[in-house]
């Protein structure tokens, strides 16, 4: 599976940003958008890759993970990163073989889990 995720690499970025950047949340009001959902897809996918490399979805509760650029204009919200991180999570199952969702779901659903808890708290 990490073979496949790491050979996926672009067309799961490119995937996720599309989906980001076609959502009409507030994204539509940070300053140069389609960058930053591609960055955003960028850091999502290397937090899963690390995830699958050390084969422990609980690495992606850890919360240092979540804590970038949390504030707009400049940054997302954590509202918004639940959104991108629930996008990035289809637009990778949407990628990959079907195999290899069974392997992913567990750290998709910590990923979005863990950015929905940071949502509550803010």
């Amino acid at each position: 599976v990490l073979d496949e995720l790491r050979l996926r690499r672009p067309d799961i970025v490119s995937a996720a940003a599309k989906l980001i950047t076609g959502n009409a949340f507030e994204l539509n009001t940070i300053a140069h958008k389609h960058e930053r959902a591609i960055e955003t897809s960028e850091r999502l996918y290397h937090i899963l890759d690390a995830g699958v490399c050390f084969d422990d979805p609980g690495v992606l509760t850890e919360v240092a993970y979540w804590e970038w650029d949390s504030f707009t204009p400049e940054g997302l919200m954590p509202e918004q990163l639940h959104v991108c991180a629930t996008h990035f999570a289809q637009a990778t199952r949407a990628t990959m073989s079907t195999s290899s969702h069974a392997v992913l779901e567990p750290f998709f659903a910590e990923m979005v889990s863990a950015l929905h808890v940071d949502s509550d708290a803010a």
